[in-house]
């Protein structure tokens, strides 16, 4: 593992973990808030941490060679082009009832498209330009 990506990965953790604590503790929360603006602020508490691993990566590619960044660049379009593209798939199908999901599992199929394209286009380039 390269040091600025092993550097990343130890900079995520403190935020990371931070991330799945507040998504835990909103969802223990929510039911017993009265107002639903109270309820809006606890939902979008965890995305704070969300945009720190977020800066920490943007830092992270500034620290990489060229390759590394042109590897990390590639998999970030291809995976974005694909999660345009299977969103509005899905988006087509539920409309012409194709698929019984309802908005939340259309969503997670979403991002776990997202996120599997993201690792294998990643893992493809760098088994492509091993030294």
């Amino acid at each position: 593992m390269r040091a600025p990506l092993k550097r990343y990965y130890l900079k995520s953790i403190v935020p990371g973990l931070l991330c799945v604590g507040l998504t835990v503790a909103a969802y223990l929360m929510a039911p017993s808030m009265p107002s639903q603006a109270a309820k809006a602020g606890l939902a979008v508490l965890p995305l704070a941490p969300l945009a720190w691993i977020f800066w920490l990566y943007f830092r992270y590619l500034g620290e990489c060679d060229e390759l590394e960044r042109k590897i990390e660049m590639d998999a970030m379009a291809l995976s974005s082009m694909t999660g345009l593209l299977a969103g509005y798939s899905l988006l087509l199908l539920h409309d012409f009832r194709v698929l019984g999901l309802d908005a939340r599992e259309m969503l997670s199929v979403l991002v776990l498209v997202i996120g599997l394209v993201y690792i294998v286009t990643r893992y493809i380039g760098i088994w492509r330009y091993r030294a």
